[in-house]
């Protein structure tokens, strides 16, 4: 069992790491993908240089942090529609305004945090499994619309990637 110490730490740690990606977020969209350094986090955040490095032992680290908060809602929110009882077409409907409805107010971030994970492999090839999961689930939920007959495909793992794709462009 955790002592009272114990829980402070964590949640003060937990408070510092939020802060540091809130700092991030901003300094992202202040410096730009090419402009963005752990300095200049420690000094959106007013903080130490190494007080970011106790959190994130790298800028990429950090990065891969920021793009998990960015999309954790996003997923979650899938999931959830997924798992209604919905029909398939009001699943896509949620889903698509879900995720419209969120670039709308995030898309200069986004296309900036995009840009920097361009900058490195394993941030590029975290962000294609989660686009491989995310193709997954609309592959599943259009298989569920062909078993209940509520829409005729003859393909649909490839519908699935038409419909991520047009999310995307």
């Amino acid at each position: 069992m955790k002592n009272n110490k114990t829980k402070k730490k964590e949640t003060l740690d937990l408070i510092m790491k939020e802060s540091i990606l809130s700092a991030a977020a901003d300094a992202l969209l202040k410096y730009g993908a090419g402009g963005f350094t752990m300095e200049r986090v420690a000094t959106v955040a007013n903080i130490a240089k190494g007080t970011v490095y106790l959190y994130f032992k790298s800028k990429n680290d950090l990065l891969k942090h920021l793009i998990e908060k960015m999309k954790k809602p996003i997923w979650n929110h899938i999931i959830e529609v997924k798992e209604s009882g919905a029909p398939v077409k009001e699943k896509f409907e949620k889903i698509l305004f879900h995720l419209l409805s969120g670039i709308e107010s995030n898309l200069v971030f986004a296309r900036i945090l995009l840009r920097a994970a361009e900058l490195d492999e394993e941030l590029k090839k975290n962000m294609r499994k989660d686009d491989q999961s995310t193709i997954r689930i609309f592959e599943e939920i259009l298989k569920e619309g062909v078993r209940s007959k509520e829409i005729y495909l003859s393909n649909p793992a490839y519908a699935a990637k038409i419909i991520f794709a047009s999310m995307i462009i």
